[in-house]
C-alpha cells in the first residue's frame, strides 16, 4: 500500500472500484485498498488487517506503513521516542499533563524524547527530580 507492501491477516476482501482510487493491490493485482476524499473528510478503506499480521512478524514494512497513516491523515505526533522500543504517550486530563515513557525491554536504553515546544518543564514523578527541556536525568536545579 502506498507503494509498499504491507502484510494483513484473518480476513482477505477485493473490492470495485466506485468511487475514490485505488491504493493498494494484493499479490494476484486484486484491489486491497481505495482511498476516498468527501468534503474535508478522507478515508482509506483496507480489505484485510496489517496489525494482526504485524502481531505475528512485526515486519519493518508494516511498522512504517502504520507511521505514514499520521503523516496521510496530516497529523504530526505529539511524543516521539528515538527508540521504538521505548514508548512514550502523552495523557492530558483534569490533573494536568502527564508523560509516559516505558522501556518494556529487559535491557537499559538511552532514548530521547521528542515534545511540542510547549512543554519547557517537567516534575520526575518516578524520582521527584526537576528535569527541563535539553537537560540529562538528575540534573536538578532545586
Amino acid at each position: 500500500m502506498q507503494g509498499r507492501p504491507v502484510g494483513g491477516q484473518y480476513f482477505l476482501q477485493e473490492y470495485q472500484l466506485a468511487g475514490g482510487q485505488a491504493a493498494g493491490q494484493y499479490a494476484n493485482g486484486h484491489l486491497a485498498a481505495v482511498e476516498h476524499t468527501f468534503g474535508r473528510g478522507r478515508t482509506l478503506l483496507i480489505g484485510t488487517f496489517p496489525g494482526g499480521a504485524y502481531d505475528r512478524n512485526h515486519a519493518p514494512e508494516t511498522r512504517e506503513f502504520f507511521g505514514s497513516l499520521l503523516a496521510w491523515a496530516g497529523i504530526k505526533p505529539q511524543v516521539q521516542s528515538s527508540d521504538a522500543k521505548v514508548k512514550a504517550r502523552l495523557h492530558r486530563g483534569a490533573g494536568g499533563t502527564y508523560l509516559w515513557v516505558v522501556n518494556p525491554t529487559r535491557t537499559t536504553r538511552t532514548v530521547k524524547i521528542s515534545l511540542p515546544s510547549a512543554f519547557q518543564r517537567a516534575t520526575e514523578l518516578w524520582q521527584e527530580s526537576i528535569t527541563q527541556r535539553g537537560w540529562r536525568h538528575g540534573d536538578d536545579d532545586r
